[in-house]
């Protein structure tokens, strides 16, 4: 699955749906790749403003955990 990250991305019914929806991804064990968009003019955000949207549920299951 692509996640694709901006200021909306979590918010109102279409970002309850796509958390659903990648809840659902996560526990068929699928890879999740994700793009942050940083582009004000596309409604990119700085990465901690996610934090804030995303439901905390996926935050706990280490959504944005990252290996090197």
């Amino acid at each position: 699955m692509l996640l694709y990250l901006n200021r909306n991305t979590f918010v109102g019914e279409d970002g309850a749906r796509l958390a659903d929806e990648l809840r659902a991804v996560r526990s068929n064990e699928l890879a999740v790749v994700m793009v942050h968009e940083n582009d004000p003019e596309r409604n990119g955000c700085p990465f901690a403003h996610l934090f804030k949207t995303t439901p905390q549920d996926l935050i706990a299951d280490d959504l944005y955990y990252a290996t090197a």
